[in-house]
């Protein structure tokens, strides 16, 4: 124990009898037996050792005799028992406290993980959702078979448009999955009308030597356009 309750009236009323030397023996008697947490040895000279009066082992005895109380484990003291006792139940409900305080935190902390772990796999599986696009062909580069100027076809759908893109950024290096997810973002870039399919139909058509600079810029005119209320063509030119 680092402390026990100190009453002084009552201490001064049971021991007001006693002399200088028993009163300094039963001061240090107390103090050993919380200290040790248990009964005090049998032998008075062993205890009058302990707390350091040997030469008064007389007046140690004495109080021993008056205060404890001998017993098989030594000399014990009710009063110091029951301190002892509410000492270390209240250290054990701190212990269990605090135990489950930790517990609650780690408990916190695996579930704010699982958590996020399942919003990251929910984002992933939306984006994958959102950008999921047909296996693209091989588009040659060449500009052999590429359509002399204007629009691709107007029923081209979405799919082979996008199929399209992504095969065109293929061809210039990008590879196929970083290509898709381009595109994509693109599409989530610029939601409104047919921004993104615009850029598409133009680069398809155009083949210009950096595809994907191309699309980043033309749905940056074609959005900025728009948002003025102005009308373009597939080129960005206005109407």
């Amino acid at each position: 124990m680092n402390y026990y309750p100190f009453h002084l009236g009552d201490y001064a009323a049971h021991t007001g009898h006693l002399e200088a030397m028993e009163d300094l023996a039963y001061r240090r008697l107390l103090d050993l037996y919380y200290l040790r947490e248990e009964a005090l040895p049998v032998d008075v000279q062993a205890t009058a050792k302990l707390v350091r009066m040997r030469s008064y082992a007389a007046d140690v005895e004495s109080v021993l005799n008056e205060f404890f109380t001998l017993t098989d484990a030594g000399w014990a003291h009710e009063r110091c028992d029951e301190e002892i006792s509410k000492m270390q139940d209240k250290q054990a409900k701190a212990r269990k406290s605090a135990a489950a305080s930790v517990n609650a935190r780690r408990a916190n902390a695996e579930r704010s993980l699982q958590e996020q772990q399942t919003d990251a796999e929910r984002s992933l599986a939306q984006t994958q959702a959102d950008v999921e696009l047909p296996t693209p062909t091989p588009t040659p580069n060449s500009s052999e078979g590429k359509p002399s100027g204007g629009k691709p076809p107007a029923d081209q759908s979405k799919s082979e448009l996008w199929k399209s893109a992504v095969s065109l950024l293929s061809g210039q290096g990008m590879p196929e999955t970083q290509a898709r997810s381009f595109v994509g973002k693109l599409a989530k870039d610029y939601p409104e009308g047919e921004i993104v399919l615009d850029a598409v139909r133009g680069a398809v058509t155009e083949q210009p030597a950096d595809a994907r600079a191309y699309l980043i810029a033309t749905c940056k005119h074609l959005n900025g356009e728009r948002k003025r209320g102005g009308g373009t063509d597939w080129t960005g030119a206005a109407i």
